[in-house]
């Protein structure tokens, strides 16, 4: 879509409920190498992958009724359900509550046909994911939006969190 567009500026229309982690990184790696700045605006809403992209703008445009979600990135998990597509940090946040509740053993036989559906790295790719979105994020803040603000570095590491 940007083939032939002449820099340095990108007006990009950003409408999502997100995507991979990895997808995002490439699509601003690639507009980043196109173009100096960069304006996103969201007409309804930009969630997960998609708030992560309007990260890495020099400005965001909102409306009233707007809105970015959580940076969250998705995991793909193979259940008996079929193929899913769920947040690292609520997997993450499920998995800490089975430990505290199957504490009680009479509650282990609720949490264990759950828990048996996930394979062992599990826990391991949601903590590398969500760790990697904060990261990006937390660069692609300090690079662009507050790259010339005295508390840039804070207000990066804030909003990445």
């Amino acid at each position: 879509m940007v083939h032939g567009l002449k820099g340095p500026n990108l007006d990009l229309i950003l409408h999502s409920p997100g995507g991979s982690l990895e997808a995002a990184e490439a699509f601003v790696l690639y507009l980043r190498s196109k173009f100096e700045h960069i304006r996103v605006v969201v007409p309804n809403m930009a969630m997960s992958a998609a708030s992560m992209i309007a990260c890495a703008a020099n400005t965001i445009l909102l409306g009233k009724h707007s809105f970015l979600g959580p940076t969250d990135p998705q995991i793909i998990l193979h259940t008996p359900l079929g193929v899913r597509m769920v947040a690292a940090q609520a997997v993450l946040a499920q998995f800490a509550r089975a430990i505290q509740e199957c504490q009680d053993p009479s509650k282990m036989g609720a949490w264990l046909p759950m828990l048996g559906q996930y394979g062992p790295d599990l826990l391991v790719q949601c903590k590398n994911a969500s760790e990697r979105s904060q990261d990006l994020v937390r660069s692609w803040l300090q690079s662009f939006m507050f790259k010339n603000c005295d508390d840039g570095d804070e207000k990066s590491e804030e909003i990445a969190a």
